[in-house]
């Protein structure tokens, strides 16, 4: 073989340039890997994120429902406190009344028995 700087380096720049194609396909294959797996990722993050905002959605209505039934529940509460008072009120005024109905029979009584003994 002849030492020539031209050929070894011609024969230099052929390897050089067979593994710079061969990089450039092993590049452009992983380059095709890395978009398959970004893809992959790409989707399943979008269905976590539906799912969750699924989740999510539901839980808010669960808890907007809870809450209208709280608010609803404090309501009954408040319009039974005022019925119990309200009854108490009348039960009070019922015995006022029969109280006074009583009394008052008690006078009638009093005073026919006094006009009962005035005429015997």
């Amino acid at each position: 073989m002849i030492n020539d700087p031209y050929v070894e380096t011609i024969e230099h720049l052929k390897m050089k340039s067979k593994l710079q194609h061969k990089h450039r396909q092993l590049n452009e294959k992983c380059l095709q890997q890395l978009i398959i797996d970004c893809f992959s990722l790409k989707q399943k993050l979008k269905h976590y994120y539906q799912k969750h905002h699924q989740e999510l959605s539901a839980n808010a209505d669960n808890l907007d429902q809870y809450f209208r039934y709280r608010v609803r529940t404090n309501d009954l509460q408040t319009k039974i406190v005022q019925m119990n008072q309200s009854i108490d009120t009348y039960r009070q005024q019922y015995r006022n009344t029969m109280d006074q109905i009583h009394t008052l029979s008690n006078s009638i009584h009093k005073s026919r028995n006094g006009l009962c003994d005035i005429q015997s």
